[in-house]
């Protein structure tokens, strides 16, 4: 976003509600300045889609076992004004040590799925700022 964006969004009432209790907003001028529980790491080479509810990181840990590293962001249930709910899937970003890996798993990503659900694998592609 814009300085001016960041600073009117900054100022805005959040209801942290739609993100969930476990919500943490941090506000910084760039990624270095994020504190290490909040660190982002840019050597992510694929992206998981389309992760169902009730599926833990250890389940994503067992289907990519080879994986260096896992970040999960968990599907959850969005409230709606009306009584009806949505729900958002869950989403993870794979890091790996080397791009054999990497194109093994995205030449057979059709045969991933959990609960007999298939996920959607891509090449995560850091956008430059």
């Amino acid at each position: 976003r814009t300085n001016l964006q960041a600073e009117y969004n900054q100022k805005r009432g959040i209801n942290s509600s739609h993100f969930g209790s476990n919500c943490k907003m941090e506000f910084v001028q760039n990624f270095s300045q994020l504190s290490n529980e909040n660190q982002f790491n840019e050597n992510w080479n694929i992206v998981v889609k389309k992760i169902p509810e009730d599926i833990t990181e250890n389940d994503l840990k067992r289907l990519f076992f080879n994986s260096n590293e896992i970040k999960y962001i968990p599907a959850r249930i969005a409230q709606k004004l009306s009584t009806n709910h949505k729900i958002l899937f869950g989403h993870a970003f794979l890091s790996f040590t080397n791009t054999e890996q990497v194109d093994e798993v995205m030449n057979n990503a059709y045969q991933y799925q959990i609960n007999n659900q298939p996920l959607i694998l891509s090449y995560y592609n850091k956008k430059e700022s």
